[in-house]
């Protein structure tokens, strides 16, 4: 997730954020990190801007599922090229 650009603005280095909305995924609890499974690559102002306003308001702006994201991000982990794309195709189709 790290090597792939933000989700919002295409900056580099990213951070992986981890999304707590969306549902659960059987793992952690109150307080705790959901797994590698469930992060996407943020720069480090709209991560903290994620912090900020809140996971939902956050990702509803963008109109962005963060959860799919995640999931399609996951499935493709390894591929850089192919994160790279997810992420291209998710930017032109969202309001970021």
């Amino acid at each position: 997730i790290r090597s792939l650009p933000c989700i919002v603005c295409a900056r580099e280095p990213s951070q992986a954020a981890h999304v707590r909305v969306g549902g659960t995924d059987g793992k952690g609890g109150v307080g705790m990190k959901p797994g590698d499974n469930r992060t996407v690559p943020l720069c480090h102002d709209h991560h903290a801007e994620q912090h900020s306003v809140g996971e939902r308001t956050f990702w509803e702006r963008l109109d962005i599922d963060p959860l799919m994201l995640a999931n399609e991000l996951f499935s493709e982990t390894g591929d850089d090229h192919q994160g790279r794309e997810i992420v291209h195709q998710t930017r032109w189709n969202s309001n970021a």
